[in-house]
């Protein structure tokens, strides 16, 4: 939960700098890249802590990519689109930890089931063998 606020905070702070990047002289706009770097870089951290290669590779990878992209964008001077790139790139790693969690979470009511109904045929077997044991 906490991870999430800061998240949230980090996406909320890193649109307030892309804003200022539509606006501000080539140095705020570089800045706002790093900023959006460093939150895409974040996000993909937090996915992979998440189990995200497991559950969802092709979205990681296609994060990191566009990370990637970003950063070289920001090399190159193209701050704009370094900008919007890491943007997708966090956008993209946020999915990857929902579609990790959801997955993470099905298998452990999958899980959960199979341990119920292993434990209701003991307690048939144990009923069955008790009765049994009476006649």
């Amino acid at each position: 939960m906490r991870q999430s606020r800061l998240l949230i905070r980090g996406s909320l702070a890193f649109a307030g700098l892309v804003v200022l990047a539509g606006s501000g002289c080539a140095h705020d706009r570089a800045v706002a890249a790093q900023g959006g770097i460093a939150t895409g870089r974040y996000a993909i951290r937090n996915a992979d802590r998440n189990n995200g290669d497991q559950y969802a590779p092709e979205q990681l990878a296609a994060a990191r990519s566009k990370l990637s992209e970003a950063e070289l964008a920001l090399e190159d001077g193209y701050f704009t689109s370094a900008i919007l790139l890491a943007e997708e790139a966090t956008v993209e790693a946020q999915l990857v930890k929902a579609i990790a969690a959801r997955d993470e979470a099905r298998a452990q009511r999958a899980e959960a089931k199979k341990v119920k109904q292993e434990a209701s045929e003991l307690r048939t077997m144990t009923t069955e063998a008790a009765e049994e044991r009476r006649r």
